[in-house]
Formats: structure tokens, sequence, C-alpha cells
């Protein structure tokens, strides 16, 4: 049921081009461009009440013309995001509307989240050569079996560029433009997007070349792409210059790597996943579940998102509030609702960052 009520209110937002008003944020400041994909642009953003540093997605619109689709697509994209809370997701803030003159029908869409100075996991990696890389692939598998298990989501888009690294060294799953809900009925087809085009091909599973229609099965194809991408810190199919060479490859079903010669014992727990998660036939790919428990064999992996000081977590609270609530309309006894709620989590030993986000 909440499956089909999520699609039913993404379809909304898409068609209507409109999101609910708690989403709305005001008053932040853009900073210059960070980078940025195929559709839209990051920018560092703040907003000065808060004192927070945001990441702001500004949408990239090329003709006007494409303001419709890219308010659709943002819009689905944004109710998507909002459902997701866990520790290894990037959480989405809200929604922001950018003036680009004096006029009010001109405006950018922008999607507001925490901003990581680590960067993405291909960064982070470069940067830190020395880090362990088996936790961040455990961390992204807890994300992805999430989404899978838990709102049966399909992400799509799953690859190294697509994973941040917090400030305690998590990876976090964020980029949910190209995600689809998986139900039996079709209204997930209603809601999905065709991939042909827009896709990452190099991650891609070989029948998503045949049927450009995500799957779990696709998903933990990605992931194996995500770990070799993390354990050698190289492109799946290095030795491509093009998307044709790759789309040839997986046409004629070549795998993205071959597994080095020699590994150490750690490195084989996880070539022995890729593989796995390599197989052509997709039946034969394991699930989230089936990838956690094996990479727990490796010691010391799987671990516990740390717990942040409870008055940090506490702040933060009252700033999600603030930036969603500018008029002050949040009553003090509602924030001290949720400061008694966070302490009775932390008394029953559960990890905070992941019931900071259900609560807000």
């Amino acid at each position: 049921m909440r499956k089909h009520m999520t699609i039913a209110l993404c379809n909304l937002c898409r068609v209507s081009k409109l999101y609910p008003t708690c989403l709305l944020l005001k008053d932040i400041v853009l900073g210059p461009s960070k980078g940025g994909g195929g559709f839209s642009d990051v920018h560092k953003g703040y907003h000065p009440a808060m004192e927070q540093i945001l990441c702001v997605k500004v949408v990239r619109l090329y003709e006007r013309s494409d303001v419709d689709a890219a308010l659709k697509a943002y819009a689905k994209e944004a109710m998507l995001w909002r459902q997701l809370h866990h520790p290894s997701i990037i959480p989405l803030y809200g929604v922001h509307y950018l003036r680009t003159d004096k006029s009010d029908e001109s405006y950018k869409i922008c999607l507001v989240s925490p901003w990581m100075e680590n960067g993405n996991l291909v960064k982070y990696l470069s940067n830190n050569p020395e880090v362990p890389r088996e936790p961040l692939i455990y961390d992204t598998a807890l994300g992805l079996e999430y989404m899978h298990s838990e709102h049966s989501m399909i992400h799509s888009d799953l690859k190294g560029f697509n994973i941040l690294v917090n400030e305690e060294g998590h990876a976090c799953i964020t980029d949910f433009g190209l995600s689809i809900l998986r139900t039996e009925s079709t209204l997930s087809r209603a809601l999905g997007t065709n991939t042909v085009g827009a896709c990452s091909y190099r991650w891609s599973a070989p029948e998503i070349v045949d049927d450009p229609h995500p799957t779990l099965a696709s998903d933990i194809w990605a992931f194996g792409c995500v770990c070799y991408e993390a354990l050698t810190g190289s492109l799946p199919f290095p030795e491509c210059t093009m998307d044709a060479q790759v789309i040839m490859r997986l046409t004629n079903q070549i795998k993205p790597a071959e597994k080095p010669r020699t590994v150490t014992q750690r490195e084989d727990i996880i070539w022995s996943l890729i593989e796995k998660c390599w197989e052509i036939d997709s039946r034969e790919r394991p699930t989230c579940k089936e990838i956690i428990a094996t990479l727990k064999e490796i010691p010391g992996v799987a671990r516990v998102p740390s717990e942040l000081e409870m008055e940090t977590l506490i702040e933060h609270g009252r700033q999600l509030f603030q930036l969603a609530d500018p008029l002050g309309n949040v009553r003090d006894s509602e924030l001290e609702l949720i400061e008694g709620l966070l302490l009775n989590v932390r008394s029953s030993g559960l990890p905070l960052p992941h019931t900071i986000y259900r609560v807000l």
C-alpha cells in the first residue's frame, strides 16, 4: 500500500510540477558551481540564519521547452528521495526555487541536501589511498539493501560518483533522478524513466542494452562495478574510451574487468562478490541481503554508523525544522518532544543517525 501511495504522490507532483509546501526552503545563498552531471549543476550553498553549508543541485536548462520536463523530473526525484531515511543515504532537506531574473515567472528548481566535504567515493579514495575499501563497500550495500527491501526502490544509476562520503568516513548513496519503484502493478512503469540516453553504460547490466527498464538485479550488477571502482580506482571497462565500445562489449556479454592474478585474502572475498554480481544471467546474481552476509565475513567490516554527540544531533534537528519553517511556526514543545525521543533512542542502544532522519 505504501508503495502505491508513494507512486501516486510522485505522479501527482510530476504532472502538476508542484511540491508539498513542507519541502520548500527559502533564503538560501548560492555559491559557485562545484561540478555536476548531465542534467544538473552542483553548487555549495549557504543558509545565513542557520549558518549551515548545503549542497544545492540546480537543474540545467538549455531551451525554454526544457522547463516543463525538468520540473516534472525533479518533482519525481524529490518525492522519491524524501521517502528515504537511512544512515547510508544522503537525506533530502527540501526544494528551493532560484530566481533567475526579476520576473516571478523565471526560476530554476534546486534540490537541497547536506554538503559532503569529502566528495564522492572516487575522489575520497583517490585523496585517501590508505583508507580500507571494504567498510565503504559495506556501507553502500546497507543503503542499497534498505532501498530494495524497505521501499522496493531501484536506484538504476549506482556508481562511485553517486556515492558520497560523510565527515565520519561513511559512504552514503545519493542522486535518485533515475530511481523507480518496483511493484506488481503497471504504476511502476508509469513512474519509471526510460533510461536510453540517460543511463551510465559502464555501470549498466547487459540486459539494459536490450530492455532499458532497470531491475533489482541490474542494481546488483552496478554494485559490483562500484566494488571494482573501490578496489582498483579504475572505471568499469577501463580500456574503453567511448560509450559505443562499452555497448559493444555488453552486447557480446563481455564483463567489465578481469580479476587480477594476485589479490589479498580480504580482496579475494570482494572479488568473489564482484564475479557473482556480474553474472550474465540476472537470476543468478545475489540479493543485497546475501551480499551483506558475505561482507560480514571480513573482520572489522560490519560497522555500525557512529553516534554523533547528542547535542550535535539535537541542534541538527533544530536546524532542519527551522530551514523548513523560517516563520517559526514549530513550537518549542515540539522540539522538546524530538529531544525526548532522541534521548530514549540513545538509551535503547539504537543508531541515532537513522532515527534523526525518521523523526524529522
